[in-house]
């Protein structure tokens, strides 16, 4: 089954979340890291090759969503946007955690 494992690049505090998926079930849980900042989210992305990054949702302290094709592959990003999520659907806000989807 793919898992991912992000961790933040940045020099604030580290920002950790894992990734597991059972049949059409994702499910992202925070092992490290705060909320975002006052009036911000943290928001969950699947890109997929050269195609616009989609959005999964805003994550709190986990998220679970079914999704109809997840390939080894695919990257999970999250990005620090404002309250709510990205405007217009698409990501403005850093980078925080990303990687690769891979198989077990």
């Amino acid at each position: 089954k793919p898992s991912l494992t992000a961790e933040r690049t940045a020099d604030a505090s580290p920002l950790r979340y894992t990734a597991s998926l059972t049949g059409n079930e994702l499910t992202l849980t925070r092992l490290e890291g705060a909320d975002p900042e006052a009036g911000k989210d943290f928001e969950l992305w699947l890109i997929e090759g050269d195609k616009a990054p989609l959005s999964l949702g805003i994550i709190g302290e986990s998220l679970s969503i079914t999704l109809n094709s997840l390939e080894p592959g695919y990257v999970l990003a999250i990005t620090l946007e404002p309250k709510g999520g990205g405007p217009g659907g698409k990501p403005t806000g850093p980078i925080v955690a990303a990687g690769p989807l891979k198989g077990a």
